[in-house]
């Protein structure tokens, strides 16, 4: 069992966020590797025909996450969340999938829908997570931009215990799913740009996906400022 927090302080600098968090048990993250690699690709070309430099500036949901100036002739300006992170590399033709279905899942929706998330497989995880704000700048292994006042989450490991940073742009390679995962927890992070309504349509959206892809059950949760704890 793990336990997820988010420490009041969160809500203070981003009143109304919610979080939802999809829990997989006895997940087959292989079996439909291919299919959800061509799944995202597919979704990574539409954007590239979709979205330019002018529309990412002005899009009404993309603009809110402070999406970078993807101009190849300029420099990036900095980044905020996984929304810009992967955006960054579809415009630039990178490719976007890994070798974890419900990663491939995560960044489908991401996508589809400008919500920033991220995936850890929970058998790395050491004890219970937090989400918190950073007390000081400071340079990570994984990460050299951390900012006082940025939003983390980390688990209770001695050594390394910083999992994510700033809404999901920065990701520590100890805790990513790989095909082998099977107890994997995804999360996705909302801000009011996303209405009630859109929320539930995602939230469904990407349970039924994660199923489908991967054969496991998922439970899901969704911590607020009323609700910031809940037990897997």
């Amino acid at each position: 069992m793990v336990k997820i927090t988010i420490q009041k302080e969160v809500f203070q600098k981003i009143p109304d966020l919610k979080i939802a968090f999809f829990h997989l048990t006895n997940a087959d993250n292989q079996k439909n590797i291919k299919e959800s690699k061509i799944l995202i690709e597919e979704t990574a070309q539409l954007v590239r025909l979709l979205y330019h430099k002018d529309s990412i500036r002005t899009h009404h949901l993309i603009s809110p996450w402070e999406l970078a100036r993807l101009d190849m002739k300029k420099k990036m300006v900095p980044m905020h969340s996984a929304v810009e992170h992967f955006f960054s590399m579809a415009l630039h033709s990178q490719k976007v999938s890994i070798n974890s279905s419900a990663e491939n899942i995560l960044r489908h929706i991401l996508f589809r829908h400008i919500v920033p998330g991220s995936t850890d497989d929970l058998d790395k995880i050491q004890g219970d997570i937090t989400f918190k704000l950073a007390k000081k700048n400071q340079k990570l292994s994984w990460f050299t931009q951390l900012s006082k006042n940025d939003l983390i989450y980390k688990d209770q490991s001695n050594t390394n215990p910083y999992i994510g940073a700033k809404l999901d742009f920065a990701k520590s390679p100890r805790t990513r799913t790989s095909k082998y995962s099977k107890n994997i927890l995804l999360h996705l992070d909302f801000l009011p740009i996303i209405s009630p309504s859109k929320q539930r349509q995602i939230i469904t959206e990407t349970k039924n996906l994660l199923e489908a892809f991967t054969d496991a059950k998922v439970k899901t949760a969704i911590l607020t400022q009323n609700k910031n704890t809940h037990s897997f």
